[in-house]
């Protein structure tokens, strides 16, 4: 996965982390995002990392829906 705006994605199976390179960056999307009403939590130790950690039951429609919310966020 490639995400203009992201300096790393990195994870395995469902578990996926954006690095966006500076805490303000990441607690912003995760916040926005859990507005949204999607769950992220903010990850690494400045935080500048948005995490996911989704249900196995998660869909093609709910992963499309967070990826391009996720696009936006990025991109404001």
């Amino acid at each position: 996965i490639r995400l203009y705006g992201a300096d790393r994605v990195r994870g395995a199976g469902l578990l996926w982390g954006v690095d966006l390179g500076a805490a303000h960056r990441g607690l912003g999307v995760v916040s926005k995002l859990l507005n949204e009403g999607f769950i992220a939590l903010p990850a690494s130790s400045d935080a500048s990392v948005v995490s996911f950690t989704p249900a196995i039951t998660l869909s093609d429609v709910q992963i499309d829906a967070l990826e391009s919310t996720l696009r936006r966020l990025i991109d404001a």
